[in-house]
């Protein structure tokens, strides 16, 4: 399976123009958009999410960053889902859960505690079945590379963190942090920042039929 990956695009109209182009020529299976699609703005953002995915005939999916709308988490489309608490299939060996917001504390639009975050994930595993389980937040996991803010800050999540400890998915995409780009794991768990997509930064990523995980930073 390939995915095509992005985060934080911020209201760049440029930016979704591009990655529009890359996903009408993709033989991708899946679109992820780890959050943080506009700058509370909720036209924009469903603007910006029907552009990218204008010409993509595969699923896609989202979640809302902090700097986006909380309304954003019900939006509801044909071509792009949001996954925020729940659960969907992506072809029949995996499923894909997600939890949007973030622990920021900056007073944006879309904070959450570490209880909700915990209860929303905990919400959407109610519908999961045992195929392979892929993890798309906007916030990242508690003490990891991507995570890392100035010298030795971490921001993320302990309660994405402690989710993937314990559920192990293959996979864990997420955003939020612009200068942590890369990749990192929590045991199994391949972990990724694709990048700000509005600084034209992207990932593509391969699941083998091994469920062995690997990733290439790219831009546009």
């Amino acid at each position: 399976m390939k995915i095509l990956a992005f985060a934080d695009i911020h209201g760049s109209l440029e930016a979704a123009e591009k990655i529009a182009r890359l996903t009408s020529t993709t033989d991708a299976n899946t679109v992820l958009i780890a959050g943080d699609i506009a700058v509370n703005d909720l036209n924009l953002a469903e603007k910006i999410l029907m552009k990218i995915v204008s010409s993509f005939n595969k699923p896609a999916f989202f979640v809302p960053g902090n700097m986006d709308s909380r309304s954003l988490a019900f939006f509801k489309s044909d071509k792009i889902k949001s996954i925020h608490g729940s659960c969907e299939a992506i072809e029949e060996e995996f499923s894909i859960i997600g939890v949007g917001g973030a622990i920021s504390f900056l007073s944006t639009p879309f904070e959450l505690t570490e209880r909700e975050i915990e209860l929303t994930l905990n919400e959407a595993l109610k519908t999961y079945k045992q195929q392979s389980l892929i993890l798309l937040s906007h916030s990242p996991p508690k003490n990891t590379k991507l995570d890392k803010v100035g010298v030795n800050l971490h921001v993320g999540s302990s309660a994405i963190r402690e989710f993937i400890e314990n559920k192990k998915p293959i996979l864990a995409v997420s955003g939020h942090i612009h200068e942590a780009r890369g990749l990192d794991k929590i045991g199994e768990t391949l972990i990724i920042n694709p990048g700000p997509a509005f600084q034209g930064y992207y990932a593509e990523i391969k699941v083998n039929e091994k469920k062995e995980v690997e990733a290439n930073f790219l831009s546009f």
